[in-house]
C-alpha cells in the first residue's frame, strides 16, 4: 500500500480546499438514482463541489477506453471563481450499461471522480494529472462514504473496480481523512 503517498496527497489536497468537507448525505442521491434522474445526480454533485460550470451530460453506448465514465474538458479551464470559469462547458459521458447495472453508490463514485478532475484543473493544482489524487479529491469533498461502498460492483458474473485506489487504500484514506479537521 502507498501509505506515505496517500498521506502526502491528502495533506496537500485538504490544505488546498481549506479542510475536509463533511460527508455528503446519501438520501438525495439515492432518490434521484431510483427515479433514474441522473441529470439531478450530476447537478447535486456539481453543486456540492462548488463547481459553477456547465456540465453537458450524455449516456453513451461505449467509449474508447471502456471506462464507465469520462469527462471531456477544454485543454485549459479558466481559473476557479472567475467569470470565464462560469462560462466553461464540460461533457460528462457515462456508459449506458454501467448506469443501468451498477449500484447507485458506484454511479456516485464515477460522477464524483470525473467532476473532481474539473475541480483540480480549475485550481491549477499540481496533482491535477494524478488519478489517485482525483479519487482522494472526491473523498475529501465529502464522497468518502460512497467510495467505501461503491468502488467495486458486480456486472453480470464479473466484479469491477472503479477508481485508482484499492479497497485497502480507500479504507486507509477514509480513516486518515476522518482525523483531519472539517471545513467550516
Amino acid at each position: 500500500m502507498r501509505r506515505e503517498l496517500l498521506y502526502q496527497y491528502i495533506r496537500d489536497l485538504s490544505a488546498s480546499f481549506g479542510g475536509i468537507k463533511p460527508l455528503i448525505p446519501r438520501e438525495p442521491l439515492l432518490t434521484y438514482y431510483k427515479r433514474k434522474n441522473y441529470i439531478e445526480m450530476v447537478r447535486y454533485i456539481r453543486s456540492s463541489m462548488n463547481l459553477d460550470i456547465k456540465i453537458l451530460f450524455k449516456i453513451v453506448r461505449e467509449n474508447d477506453e471502456n471506462n464507465p465514465a469520462y469527462l471531456e474538458m477544454p485543454t485549459s479551464i479558466p481559473f476557479f471563481g472567475t467569470f470565464a470559469y462560469t462560462l466553461t462547458k464540460v461533457r460528462l459521458h457515462i456508459r449506458k450499461d454501467f448506469i443501468c447495472e451498477a449500484p447507485y453508490e458506484s454511479v456516485v463514485v464515477a460522477i464524483a471522480h470525473e467532476l473532481s478532475h474539473a475541480v483540480l484543473h480549475s485550481i491549477r493544482h499540481d496533482l491535477h494529472k494524478e488519478e489517485v489524487a482525483t479519487d482522494l479529491t472526491a473523498m475529501i469533498l465529502g464522497y468518502r462514504n460512497f467510495f467505501l461502498r461503491g468502488s467495486t460492483y458486480h456486472a453480470g458474473s464479473s466484479r469491477n473496480r472503479l477508481g485508482y485506489l484499492t479497497q485497502e487504500e480507500i479504507r486507509y484514506a477514509y480513516d486518515m481523512i476522518e482525523t483531519f479537521p472539517l471545513k467550516k
